[in-house]
């Protein structure tokens, strides 16, 4: 086991969830704080589930996430999860903390963390979307066409976010991919879905 003190280590060990960050920040346009918080919640989400409410302590320093796990010494170990056996009684009560290593946690959990991730972070990221344009309706945007099978029209506004122009809304126009066209904002929905109703003008 590995002890150490969380809020003085140099952490200098690679962590592969730095580039996790990195790239759900990019692809979800989320601040790198909101996608840091999410993983944390996801990590002592699942580690709840598993094991109980552990003292799971996550640290995040020099762009590295650690994970620790407070341990006591005890005379008697009945949950050696949280309990180290004391060999002289001379330190009994106090703390330590044993560091976790993600990769060395069964596959079943690293797949209920990332999946946790996943959801955490598009539920962020719809509740963005939301606040975003719950307060626009009316307004007048330029979008793209991305997407158009002769029916709905899937638009891109402000280069980030989907929006969709119901078929009953198109006044029978025909739309091409990459389509620069003016929409007027219809309605907004709070949902799990990145989708905005709009319509052409």
């Amino acid at each position: 086991s590995n002890y150490a003190t969380p809020d003085n280590e140099d952490i200098n060990r690679d962590n592969t969830l730095n580039n996790i960050i990195d790239a759900f920040s990019f692809y979800f346009h989320l601040d790198k704080n909101i996608i840091l918080s999410v993983i944390e919640d996801a990590i002592k989400q699942i580690w709840v589930q598993k094991y109980g409410d552990y003292d799971l302590i996550i640290k995040y320093n020099n762009d590295k996430l650690k994970l620790f796990q407070r341990m006591t010494y005890v005379n008697e170990v009945t949950n050696p999860r949280t309990q180290i056996l004391s060999s002289d009684n001379n330190n009994l009560g106090e703390q330590v903390f044993e560091e976790i290593f993600l990769h060395n946690l069964p596959r079943i959990d690293i797949a209920n963390i990332s999946q946790k991730i996943k959801d955490n972070i598009q539920l962020k990221q719809q509740e963005q979307e939301y606040n975003e344009f719950k307060d626009q309706v009316g307004k007048i945007f330029n979008v793209t066409v991305v997407k158009y099978d002769g029916k709905d029209v899937i638009v891109r506004v402000m280069g980030i976010y989907n929006g969709i122009i119901p078929a009953n809304l198109t006044k029978h126009e025909k739309f091409y991919n990459g389509e620069k066209i003016k929409c007027r904002l219809l309605e907004v929905r709070q949902r799990f879905s990145n989708n905005y109703n709009l319509y052409t003008i």
